[in-house]
């Protein structure tokens, strides 16, 4: 019975601590950030990842951004997207692929697009945060949107 509400509470913290986020980064000098957001390029090897897609009640599923995420986390409880773990660091500042172990259905290796990620997760803090994506993955994901009608 707790269950639920625990888990929504923890969605509700997890938000709010994004939101928080976002209006006191700052870096180790104290001086504030011009990026909000983890870019693809900073993350490394061993990063837990989340992906913009994932099941729900069987089916693949997605979700698009971290805000729609955050939503789907609180209002589907039945969603749940697909975790991985980066087994390589990107190359370059624009990488459009990443080497990822997905933790799906089953376990996957692979190269994944860089715009499904769309969050990493902050073990200081122990909270899910949005991954920023360049120019030239936006444009990648709508080639993806064009080709696939996705």
């Amino acid at each position: 019975m707790w269950g639920k509400e625990l888990e929504k509470v923890k969605v509700t913290l997890d938000f709010l601590s994004y939101i928080v986020y976002l209006l006191v980064r700052k870096n180790s000098n104290n001086q504030k950030v011009t990026s909000m957001f983890k870019k693809i390029s900073e993350l490394k090897k061993g990063d837990r990842v989340i992906l913009n897609y994932g099941d729900q009640n069987g089916d693949i599923a997605t979700c698009n951004d971290f805000k729609g995420l955050m939503h789907a986390m609180m209002y589907a409880p039945s969603f749940h997207a697909w975790e991985a773990i980066v087994k390589s660091n990107p190359r370059g500042k624009n990488p459009t692929v990443v080497f990822l172990e997905v933790h799906g259905w089953e376990t996957d290796l692979g190269d994944t697009y860089a715009h499904k990620i769309i969050g990493w997760f902050n073990a200081e803090s122990g909270t899910w945060e949005p991954i920023e994506h360049t120019a030239k993955q936006k444009e990648c994901e709508e080639m993806e949107r064009t080709m696939f009608g996705a």
